[in-house]
């Protein structure tokens, strides 16, 4: 069973209203993630500068939503590289809620939304210490090379076809329903608890 459903939440792509979610996200990694993150030290304002150029160049997060906070996301960029089109994937998953398979999920989404816009390769970045990031690539199918300080990952993608269209489009609407119905639930309880406070005190 795959973990989308297995670790709870919801697993859909970020609107252009959410920046400030994803931006919150950021900052709620530890220093060393950042670092892991983004190769080097960034700053809470840092991340929010990052966050706003993500959706100012229209770039494509897929985000995990655990009771309705945004705990997980990629990043993938799809661009023209020198032997065709290509993608790039940058992960973050907060340290909570790792080891759950959100990893996992994540890349699984990032690799099937660069294969359905026709990248024939996944690039995933990461430092060579990153250990659980590399196993979790590689366990995807990821080859990679491995530098002074960084690791650089290639995913080869097969070519987009109708059962991957139709499974992309499925798999953000179940994320959609789930993150909504998650929503309307989260809502409700609150709502029952504030009424039965209040009839609690009128009885007393």
């Amino acid at each position: 069973m795959r973990s989308w459903i297995v670790a709870g939440g919801a697993y859909r792509a970020l609107w252009p209203s959410e920046r400030d979610d994803y931006a919150d996200h950021l900052k709620r990694l530890s220093p060393a993630c950042r670092r892991l993150r983004f190769h080097r030290a960034v700053s809470d304002d840092g991340l929010d500068a990052h966050a706003e150029h993500v959706f100012a160049k229209n770039l494509h997060v897929i985000g995990w939503f655990y009771r309705g906070v945004l705990r997980g996301a990629v990043e993938v960029a799809v661009f023209d590289g020198p032997d065709g089109t290509e993608a790039e994937a940058a992960f973050a998953v907060e340290a909570r809620n790792r080891g759950r398979g959100v990893g996992a999920e994540l890349m699984h989404r990032a690799a099937l939304y660069a294969r359905n816009r026709d990248a024939e390769t996944l690039h995933i970045a990461t430092e060579r210490d990153n250990i659980p990031m590399i196993r979790l690539a590689v366990s995807s199918g990821a080859q990679f090379r491995i530098h002074a300080t960084e690791a650089d990952g290639v995913l080869h993608q097969d070519a987009r076809s109708v059962f991957s269209l139709l499974l992309e489009t499925a798999e953000e609407e179940v994320g959609v329903l789930h993150w909504a119905w998650d929503r309307a639930m989260r809502w409700a309880r609150r709502k029952w608890r504030f009424f039965s406070r209040r009839k609690a005190r009128q009885a007393a």
